[in-house]
């Protein structure tokens, strides 16, 4: 999959990037630039979840505009530098991606012809703090005396799902503008307008250009789009002279500008142009200079995760716009799944990501269904009706908690009253009131049921008691609810506390595990975080025990490379959780590494971007569907992974929660800046301490005093078992696993070497292939070891060798252990196989004949004793003694 740039200022957005866009729309992915809110209206899409939806309304997809940035260079001899362009012409191509301040840099030296040599240097960028322009500057210069031109386009093929409206060459100002609607939408239209300028050291030249501006939308090099409009200027360059062009362009739609829409397009391209390239650039970069001050995540030390942060940090805020920003729409409309650069998913939010806007369709989607309150569906863009995709009942109702939970946690963070009185309580009552009328009384059990719906998990449809839906309607009827009508004086229903007393969730009581929902057994696997998401972000427990329970035993059924999200959940759930060991970090790699893509850190929604191999089979896409990318949603749980996992943070009304941790792989720490203001009438600001903290407890922060609080160390907490401490726990490990054919280090998606000493046996590490692969642990200094325990969770190896190193200055290695044949400790039995419960590894015991005094062990494992004999064995933990 190729990638490049995001040209983006969280009003509109540019993304180029190929090869298939899947759900629900079945396309090609494509160029691709819209502006927020720009939603279409249409009878169905591809693929419809719900057929009888179709008759109550059309789908909302998102509608592109017509691509803004295009610059085309022609010679005289019939060649041109546009998209499509002969690679083998071009002999240098260069281009970055700002994760800064967001500029795009494409250098090109392009050779169409024998002795002819153009340099194309292109600088893009979507402006910051002036969220309608955007600007495109193009140098360029020539080895020879040549004749040229170029051309200034607004391509109409970028308006997909969208039918043109006007458009015009203007005689003024080298002015080009045209404007869509979104297909089936009559009352709204979005207008881009361009206007060019150029510079140069050559006056002549710069006479000549004015005098040969002409109307090019007819061009052969130019998209027939109906929507299209272009310009020209034919250019004479003498050998190294260089000519700057400026395309100014404004970008409005009737959603943000419903009142002048055309001017503010117009008004926007024509103040650039007067303002100028250079304080246009000061302009935008001052803007994300002010945006990563005040906000950032800092980690010292360690370049990758560094970029890995900055980037996912950047993807994200490039879609977003301050709420405080002028114009009547213009940060009203949720984050995509995609952002504003991609139409996977059809640009639709999803879950949590509803805003108070749709409440008024969500009240009427409930009444149609009989119930009370406010019923969002699957999906919504425009208008928040239930459809086809965006299915309201015997659905995932558990995003109508989630929608609610969010504006809790939003009232939590800013203790604005007048905002929960007038936008969080409507859609919290509504939502808890629609949850009331659902649920329904078992007679014989006496406890309140939920019946016939889909989980997180997207393999668990059609179930009854959803565990994660059924304890998001128990915090959300016994806890957020009667708190945000406290906070504001309302009355609480009478029976919303009964439901939340007696509502079930699915447990096996025995092995002390939730259930996915009723019945569920030993073989269900899957498909992404759903029980896990329980203990974060909806905070619910049963006790501590039971939720490592949970996430002992999730991690392990859950499909290895299915979404991006899954594991930053289990990541912050171990952050918090785990007292000893440090698989907080494998689970931080697991929920970013195969996700990314490069150059630009990007993620994908999967680990496998192509399914039309059969070889690379995801059972998270059973039919074959292609993941969305970019994949914003795993960007944001990625993120939290250091904002709240890593912290501990957790906003409560009454104090804020931290309880900080740091694994040792991350040996310099890491900043999380921000700005958390207490009012003058709400202080001190009490804060609470977490419990495993060695400065646990309750604290009152008055104005000027600060509270520094130590940070915990799970790796150092190394508990004896049965009087053995484990001498590898959290140490280094080197790897040795080596692909001949290409000489890379290759382990499964997600599975690993360091998670043979974090401490987790349900973390493994996996090659890719069962030849003989090794991993090195380093000890740091010298200590005696008397013995080695292995687990090697499901999958034994055929044989394995233990050798140890006396020093780190040699290589020579001492053979402490070998065998040629792993005894299965923990053979399978087909008569648990339907329990849940969290399985016993198999294990190998060795008892070393005399102490080895070690600075390093290695481990070598070959073969398989595995179902899927293409893959290598697992190793869950190797125990030092």
């Amino acid at each position: 999959m190729s990638r490049t740039a995001t040209l983006v200022n969280g009003f509109q957005q540019k993304l180029t990037v190929k090869p298939y866009l899947a759900w629900p729309l079945d396309q090609p992915r494509a160029t691709f630039g819209t502006v927020a809110g720009f939603w279409n209206l249409q009878a169905r899409m591809t693929h419809v979840l719900l057929p009888d939806n179709l008759k109550r309304g059309g789908e909302s997809v998102i509608s592109g505009i017509p691509d803004w940035t295009g610059l085309i260079f022609t010679t005289s001899d019939g060649h041109a530098y546009r998209p499509g362009v002969d690679q083998k012409a071009v002999t240098e191509f260069y281009q970055s991606l700002s994760t800064r301040n967001g500029l795009v840099h494409t250098n090109v030296t392009w050779a169409p012809t024998d002795g002819f040599q153009y340099q194309l240097n292109f600088t893009v960028l979507a402006h910051r703090s002036r969220p309608n322009v955007g600007v495109v500057r193009l140098d360029l210069s020539s080895n020879r005396e040549v004749n040229c031109s170029v051309i200034d386009v607004l391509d109409g093929a970028g308006a997909v799902r969208a039918r043109f409206n006007d458009k015009a060459f203007e005689a003024a100002d080298n002015v080009i503008w045209t404007g869509v609607k979104p297909t089936g939408i009559d009352y709204k239209t979005a207008h881009v307008y361009s206007t060019v300028a150029y510079e140069s050291s050559d006056a002549e030249l710069l006479d000549h250009i004015d005098q040969t501006r002409k109307d090019a939308t007819r061009s052969r090099w130019v998209s027939q789009n109906s929507s299209t409009i272009a310009q020209s200027w034919d250019l004479y360059l003498h050998d190294g002279q260089s000519l700057t062009l400026y395309k100014y362009v404004g970008i409005a739609s009737d959603d943000a500008f419903p009142h002048a829409t055309y001017e503010t397009a117009m008004k926007s391209a024509l103040d650039a142009k007067a303002t100028g390239w250079n304080s246009l650039l000061e302009e935008h970069e001052l803007a994300w200079d002010m945006m990563w001050e005040s906000a950032d995540i800092i980690i010292p030390g360690d370049n990758e995760l560094q970029t890995s942060v900055r980037a996912s940090l950047f993807h994200i805020l490039s879609s977003l716009r301050s709420e405080n920003e002028a114009g009547s729409g213009i940060s009203d409309n949720s984050i995509t799944v995609g952002g504003l650069s991609s139409d996977s998913y059809a640009g639709l939010v999803f879950w949590d990501a509803d805003t108070t806007r749709l409440l008024p369709q969500a009240i009427e989607n409930a009444r149609f269904y009989n119930y009370s309150g406010a019923l969002y569906p699957w999906t919504s863009g425009r208008f928040g009706n239930c459809t086809g995709t965006g299915v309201c009942k015997d659905y995932q109702y558990h995003l109508n908690t989630d929608i609610a939970l969010a504006h809790w946690q939003y009232f939590q963070s800013t203790g604005d009253v007048c905002w929960l009185r007038e936008k969080g309580w409507p859609v919290i009552k509504n939502v808890a009131d629609m949850f009331a009328a659902y649920v329904v009384l078992n007679e014989t059990s006496k406890e309140y049921e939920t019946i016939l719906l889909g989980e997180p998990d997207e393999f668990a449809y059609f179930k009854n008691n959803g565990a994660y839906t059924n304890a998001g309607i128990k915090t959300l009827l016994g806890d957020i609810g009667p708190a945000a009508a406290n906070a504001i004086n309302q009355a609480i229903p009478h029976n919303w506390s009964t439901i939340a007393k007696n509502i079930r969730i699915p447990i096996d009581h025995n092995n002390n595990i939730t259930l996915g929902f009723d019945g569920m057994q030993g073989d269900w696997k899957v498909k992404q975080a759903s029980v896990a998401l329980m203990n974060y972000p909806l905070e619910y427990q049963i006790s501590e025990e039971h939720a490592r329970n949970d996430m002992a035993y999730y991690s392990s059924v859950n499909t290895a490379d299915g979404p991006a999200m899954t594991w930053s959940i289990f990541a912050i759930s171990e952050a918090q959780l785990q007292e000893s060991g440090c698989a907080a970090y494998t689970y931080l790699l697991r929920s970013g590494e195969p996700y990314f893509r490069p150059p630009f850190y990007q993620f994908s929604e999967t680990a496998i971007d192509n399914y039309e191999n059969s070889d690379d089979f995801n059972p998270a896409f059973p039919f074959g569907l292609y993941p969305a990318f970019p994949f914003l949603t795993g960007a944001g749980g990625y993120l939290q992974i250091f904002t709240h996992g890593l912290t501990g943070m957790r906003s409560h009304l009454d104090y804020l929660f931290l309880d900080p941790t740091l694994p040792p792989q991350i040996p310099d720490g890491a900043i999380i800046k921000g700005e958390l203001s207490v009012p003058a009438d709400k202080a001190p600001a009490n804060i609470r301490i977490g419990k495993q903290n060695p400065s646990h407890g309750d604290y009152k922060l008055f104005a000027g005093e600060t509270l520094r609080i130590p940070t915990r160390r799970p790796d150092k907490n190394n508990p004896t078992t049965n009087g053995v401490i484990n001498l590898a726990l959290c140490k280094p490990v080197d790897v040795n696993t080596i692909v001949p054919e290409t000489q890379e280090q290759r382990w499964v998606f997600g599975r690993y070497p360091a998670s043979v000493v974090d401490g987790s046996n349900a973390t493994v590490w996996q090659p890719l292939s069962p030849k003989r692969a090794s991993v090195t642990i380093n000890l740091g200094r010298k200590v005696n070891v008397t013995g080695m325990i292995v687990n090697w969770g499901s999958t034994p190896a055929r044989s394995f060798t233990i050798n140890g190193h006396k020093d780190d200055e040699t290589t020579i290695t001492s053979l402490l252990y070998n065998t040629d044949y792993v005894n299965i400790s923990a053979p399978f039995n087909a008569s648990d196989i339907y329990e849940v419960k969290i399985r016993e590894g198999n294990t190998t015991v060795v008892q070393l004949p005399e102490v080895f005094e070690a600075t390093r062990i290695s481990l070598t494992i070959e073969g398989t004793q595995g179902e899927e004999q293409r893959l290598g064995a697992t190793v869950a933990e190797l125990i030092l003694v």
